[in-house]
């Protein structure tokens, strides 16, 4: 019988923001896990964070995706006594955002501070320009894979901080008031063993120090969000490989997947439930160019890490700016669509206000309701417009902001 919570367990996880499994997995399990994840740390290719290192150099190794299709690493993606506690704490299906395990070697530094700056250790990992930490509803799984001791590094967690962090709703929008290092409870030692597992709510407040031992520091680190909770800057797109490789279970966690790349980014400016389109003036091939979104070809810009992958906000905002002369301080992510053979990632972003629109020699402007979005639909560029409008206006989403990594105020590495 695979592991399950109890209620107490349930219960403690809401009060703490943390519910730690002890010896859920066995030595057979884990030793496949070991096998996988030293094959990939050995690859030239495996991502250090020093971008230079080279196992079994001091570093932090990651292997994320591509562990996926490793038959004895992605056995966790399928294991019901994970999916199934995860299913329960966010209380709605669970979809798998991230696959990561990560490898500390001995000198490794240990965890980075809080991007708000107020801390130089710990953090929680709500990140609006981050596609693992955008949503408003997830939670990490943590199977360590040592022991994690005071000389290995200990995993410290604050319990309850979780209750720190504020929500603040604004009309289809949850705004996060994220709590200071300065307002948690003091840090715990979680003392994980091999074979522990935790579950970590989202705004949980936490920090591992460097290696001082000897021996490797692993552990596979997933992240799980709620099927209505969509990241704000937008989902990772798993390949159907790796949605392929998993069993029935595993499956039904992988909400995003594509044999196609994000090519194109488009917005939803909304204005009490009017839509803003542009067309080109003039024709095409003696054609009247269509009624569409504005936006355009998305780029990776503006992007520290390989976690941002997914997060086209930067190039969406230029692209913007230069048809509409708005300027975009956040957005939120509606969907993904197909557009020429490549996914368009729609995003919305409600104004208050009706906003000037510029003078412009290439484009025309117009503000369209969903009802005279249908009439126009002969006229528009892209057919997927009304799903992404209808999607915008009418599903219960629980939607937080995103942002590129300059408005969140970090800067490109």
């Amino acid at each position: 019988m695979p592991w399950a919570p109890s209620e107490k367990d349930i219960n403690f996880y809401r009060e703490n923001g943390f519910l730690i499994a002890r010896g859920v997995f066995d030595e057979k399990q884990l030793a496949g896990f070991d096998k996988a994840i030293l094959k990939f740390a050995k690859l030239p290719t495996c991502q250090s964070s020093d971008r230079k290192a080279r196992y079994p150099e001091p570093s932090k190794y990651t292997i994320s995706y591509e562990g996926l299709l490793d038959p004895d690493l992605a056995s966790i993606a399928n294991a019901p006594s994970i999916i199934d506690t995860v299913e329960i704490l966010l209380g709605q299906q669970p979809c798998l955002k991230a696959f990561v395990a990560y490898l500390r070697t001995p000198g490794d530094r240990g965890t980075v501070g809080d991007y708000q700056g107020s801390s130089q250790t710990g953090h929680c990992d709500y990140k609006p320009f981050r596609p693992v930490g955008s949503s408003l509803n997830w939670l990490f799984t943590i199977l360590a894979l040592a022991d994690y001791t005071e000389e290995v590094g200990p995993l410290y967690l604050s319990p309850g901080s979780h209750k720190c962090t504020r929500l603040e709703q604004r009309g289809r929008i949850t705004h996060v008031h994220r709590a200071r290092a300065d307002e948690i409870p003091p840090m715990v030692d979680s003392k994980l063993c091999r074979g522990d597992l935790v579950f970590m709510h989202m705004f949980c407040w936490h920090e591992a120090p460097g290696n001082r031992s000897n021996q490797d520091r692993w552990g596979i680190y997933n992240k799980y969000m709620g099927v209505d909770a969509p990241p704000g800057c937008g989902p990772f797109v798993f390949s159907d490989e790796a949605y392929t490789a998993l069993d029935e279970r595993g499956r039904q966690t992988i909400r995003h997947h594509s044999h196609c790349s994000i090519g194109t980014a488009r917005l939803i400016v909304e204005h009490q439930d009017r839509i803003l389109m542009v067309r080109m003036k003039g024709h095409q091939n003696g054609q009247d160019t269509g009624w569409m979104l504005p936006g355009g070809v998305a780029e990776q810009r503006d992007v520290v890490t390989d976690w941002d992958i997914g997060n086209v906000i930067a190039s969406l905002e230029a692209n913007v700016q230069d048809q509409t002369g708005l300027e975009i301080d956040w957005m939120t992510y509606v969907g993904d669509y197909v557009e020429d053979n490549e996914l368009c990632r729609v995003y919305a972003r409600p104004l208050d206000e009706l906003p000037p629109l510029p003078h412009s020699v290439e484009y025309e402007f117009c503000w369209f309701n969903e009802d005279e979005l249908k009439v126009q639909l002969p006229a528009l560029a892209n057919r997927f417009v009304l799903d992404a409008v209808c999607s915008w206006l009418h599903e219960p989403k629980l939607r937080g902001i995103g942002q590129s990594q300059m408005r969140a105020g970090l800067k490109a590495k």
